[in-house]
């Protein structure tokens, strides 16, 4: 058995459905994850603000789909109207977001869940057609039972044998599954948050003991960013840890919560391209010696300090992140333990802030403050490769003031996979080809 997961960017035209055919044509026992049509997401996440604002207008969507599943033969009867469901209850949502002037991240999820759970019958019909019997799931149908976290759902760990049962069930039919979504114990739709359709693919890879084809508009994994290194290298073979370690720091290939799953299984991961016989970048279990640089271009650093009881205050930040579902970039400590300083990207800053607020109020905690430093980024050089290495840290803070680039904070992991500075964000960039030139010939 083999898991593809079909980026939402791989599914353009009647041209890419049929190289996803052609696909499970060539393949023993395929499993197929996918994620929306390209733009279609954003274009959810736009209606359901809309209707917060008392307008709807769902037609471009309903069009795209209508028209897709409108160009089957044998089974356009049964998706047409399946899709037509989902339309007509995407349009219920809308409605009642309008009317209750709410948009909670529950109906949020109802909507933006919508691009999934409609493109699974309509690939699962071509395959029918293409007298390949397939068929549609969607999140729950596929065991996937999440948390209460909407937005960023997270698949219970004890589920993974509902996941197994679920996929098997599906016998000789090729199991079409709608990536990105899920289902709580009592039945709301969640989301799975950032890179949801991989998460999928290497949940469904962990129940099932398979590799995992993650297949993206992208080459595989580089070592650095081609935008900003032009020079960049395909990595061809990389450690889970190392990929883990890239996807915290930046990646836009691969993402944290998807490495997760198939690190734990100890199950290959490959990352290619759709429209190509390129290999890609193959994640294992086993070392290898890359050295990788990736970046988050916004990022700030809160400072928190002043208060008496600063490892109670610690503790609380700690318990705040969890139910958050945030994983700093950074958290480092002044060596006499009066002052705590968080790195976070800067699109979750508010949240954090919001946690900080909380705990400065709870138990008269007044005499503390906390401060907020924007305007920053952060580079990391990654990599196994690194282990070992005398004079790293040298090099990397050498090249740097080479380059007249001020460092605000740096992080360093005990593993040795990892060293990250803090520097002004719009010195990023410089900083990303400085260390690229310094590390990688």
């Amino acid at each position: 058995m083999i898991v593809y997961k079909i980026g939402g960017s791989c599914l353009q035209s009647k041209e890419d459905i049929h190289r996803v055919i052609e696909i499970v044509k060539a393949s023993d026992k395929p499993v197929i994850v996918c994620s929306a049509f390209k733009g279609v997401t954003d274009e959810l996440v736009a209606a359901a603000k809309c209707a917060l604002e008392g307008k709807q207008d769902v037609s471009k969507i309903e069009k795209v789909y209508l028209d897709a599943a409108g160009t089957l033969k044998g089974s356009r009867g049964q998706v047409e109207p399946a899709v037509k469901q989902l339309i007509a209850e995407l349009k219920r949502t809308l409605e009642g977001i309008e009317k209750s002037g709410e948009l909670t991240l529950k109906l949020n999820d109802r909507v933006i869940a919508f691009g999934e759970r409609a493109v699974v019958p309509i690939v699962a019909g071509y395959l029918n057609d293409a007298g390949i019997p397939a068929i549609a799931l969607d999140g729950a149908d596929a065991g996937f039972i999440t948390d209460s976290v909407f937005g960023n759902a997270t698949v219970h760990g004890d589920k993974l044998q509902l996941v197994k049962e679920k996929i098997s069930a599906c016998g000789n039919k090729v199991p079409i599954v709608a990536g990105f979504v899920g289902k709580t114990e009592d039945g709301f739709i969640t989301t799975l948050g950032r890179g949801g359709s991989d998460y999928t693919a290497t949940v469904i890879g962990a129940a099932m003991k398979c590799e995992v084809v993650l297949f993206k508009d992208v080459n595989g994994l580089m070592t650095a960013d081609p935008k900003i290194v032009p020079n960049a290298k395909i990595v061809r073979e990389i450690n889970h840890l190392d990929a883990l370690e890239i996807a915290h720091y930046g990646s836009r290939v691969i993402f944290e919560k998807s490495v997760v799953p198939a690190m734990r299984a100890k199950i290959p991961l490959r990352i290619k391209p759709f429209n190509s016989s390129e290999p890609g970048t193959l994640v294992t279990s086993e070392e290898t010696k890359n050295i990788i640089v990736s970046s988050v271009k916004k990022a700030v650093i809160m400072n928190v300090h002043g208060y008496k009881e600063m490892m109670s205050i610690f503790a609380d930040l700690v318990k705040e992140l969890d139910q958050m579902k945030i994983f700093p970039l950074a958290i480092t400590e002044s060596s006499y333990g009066g002052e705590i300083s968080i790195v976070v990207d800067e699109e979750r800053a508010g949240l954090i802030e919001k946690g900080l607020k909380k705990i400065h109020k709870s138990e008269n905690k007044e005499n503390g403050i906390f401060e907020v430093k924007k305007g920053l980024g952060m580079v990391a050089v990654i990599g196994h490769g690194m282990k070992g290495r005398v004079g790293t840290a040298a090099a990397i803070f050498g090249a740097l003031a080479k380059a007249e680039i001020n460092v605000v904070a740096i992080a360093q992991s005990a593993s040795e996979r990892n060293i990250s500075v803090v520097i002004d964000k719009d010195k990023i960039e410089l900083a990303t080809r400085v260390l690229h030139d310094t590390f990688i010939k």
